[in-house]
């Protein structure tokens, strides 16, 4: 009987034996498709090309093969092993399957292939452990009724912790979104007025840089001037991207409080160099365009991108600032700006322009372009403004010109611009 219970167990034996030679090959083929990946270069244009993604999708297909296959030899070598009366036998295919596994996981932990599963875990015990600051935060993200945030606040949540999700803290939510109540709870209830938000911010046409409380208070739409005392009475620094906040929103009492407490609207600047003075002109608020002005800010200031004041005030049409900027000496960052602005002016605001204009001398070609197509329109009268501000005086840019057939005053248009203009 003994021997016929040996007989009836070699075939599963052998069974498993081929079967671990198969995931050994699946792990070989899945070893060599990963190396593949590595070692090709992609496409120059970033994309993966061709061999790249045979690789790759070669990885995956045995990959996906390879975790099934071992998963079934695993539990097939474990049974065999606690139910078998021959269990040495299994004990290799067993030791196999469980040092591939246990491999698998550290190549997953050195490679980050298991960070999110980590972040997962982190993230429940901290929502768990946090259930009181977790609803503050939720009620605080959002505008509306924040009732409830008061109640938490009162039960001994803890105001300094930040979520998880953004790396804001409750004072940053409420000084964004909140009422002066909420946020004078958190302060009162011992939050920083001083802690920084670890990232950039984009908010109502601005970036700010590590904004604090008072930076986000500056640009809420939700009693801004009450937080933003409330804040310096707790020992908060008027922050440059808190008076930047100010100038955008055209908040008179706001600068000078915040001047009062050493902040200087000059200087001030938000993350991509935008000052006051761009949003004072964006805006068309003359006063404190001329107020800015008159305290030395530079007419010619640049942002990272959006140009000179000039240009904010011209893309939102504010004449009066135009020509305020242009007394100080400001003009547009694009010289060709000049051309449509004397197009448009009547005859005050083009002498106060034609005389601040800081270009002089011959026009490069793109610009004489521009006054090609002014010619189309066959209005003398802007011609003849421009030919008098000192715009196109060398010959070699007269003759590029073209005076249209249809127009009636064709002759005048040709006197104005010269006999080189005929041809």
């Amino acid at each position: 009987m003994a021997d016929n219970a040996d007989a009836d167990e070699i075939p599963d034996q052998r069974s498993i034996n081929r079967f671990v030679q198969v995931c050994l090959g699946l792990t070989v083929l899945t070893g060599i498709g990963a190396l593949l990946g590595a070692a090709l270069p992609k496409s120059p244009t970033g994309g993966p090309d061709a061999p790249w993604m045979a690789a790759f999708l070669t990885l995956i297909f045995f990959l996906w093969a390879a975790i099934p296959a071992h998963g079934f030899g695993l539990l097939w070598s474990l049974f065999q092993y606690l139910f078998s009366s021959q269990r040495n036998k299994y004990r290799w295919p067993l030791l196999y399957f469980v040092a591939w596994f246990a491999t698998a996981m550290v190549i997953a932990v050195i490679s980050g292939l298991a960070d999110p599963f980590f972040e997962h875990l982190s993230e429940r015990k901290f929502r768990t452990a946090n259930q009181a600051e977790v609803s503050m935060h939720k009620i605080l993200q959002r505008p509306g009724d924040h009732s409830a945030a008061l109640r938490l606040i009162a039960e001994g949540a803890d105001v300094n912790l930040a979520d998880r999700d953004f790396a804001m803290k409750p004072l940053h939510w409420a000084t964004k979104n909140s009422s002066l109540e909420v946020v004078r709870a958190l302060v009162n209830a011992g939050a920083d007025v001083n802690s920084a938000y670890a990232r950039s911010w984009d908010m109502n046409k601005a970036t700010l840089v590590y904004p604090t409380p008072i930076d986000l208070a500056a640009f809420s739409a939700v009693e801004a001037l009450g937080k933003i005392e409330l804040l310096l009475e707790r020992g908060a620094k008027a922050s440059p991207q808190a008076m930047v906040g100010a100038c955008l929103a055209g908040d008179k009492a706001m600068i000078e409080v915040l001047q009062a407490a050493g902040g200087d609207p000059v200087s001030a600047a938000e993350g991509e160099g935008l000052r006051c003075l761009h949003y004072a002109a964006g805006r068309g608020d003359v006063a404190l365009v001329e107020s800015l002005l008159a305290a030395g800010a530079d007419p010619n200031q640049t942002s990272k991108y959006k140009g000179h004041p000039f240009d904010q005030a011209f893309k939102n049409q504010h004449m009066p600032v135009l020509l305020a900027l242009a007394r100080a000496g400001g003009g547009p960052r694009n010289p060709k700006t000049w051309i449509e602005l004397f197009a448009q002016a009547n005859d005050e605001e083009f002498e106060v322009l034609a005389a601040a204009r800081p270009l002089a001398g011959s026009l490069d070609s793109a610009i004489a372009r521009d006054f090609s197509r002014t010619l189309m329109s066959c209005e003398l009268k802007n011609i003849q403004r421009l030919l008098d501000a000192g715009w196109l005086v060398s010959d070699t840019q007269r003759r590029k010109l073209r005076v249209p057939d249809h127009c009636e005053e064709r002759e005048a248009l040709l006197e104005a611009i010269g006999e080189t203009g005929a041809d």
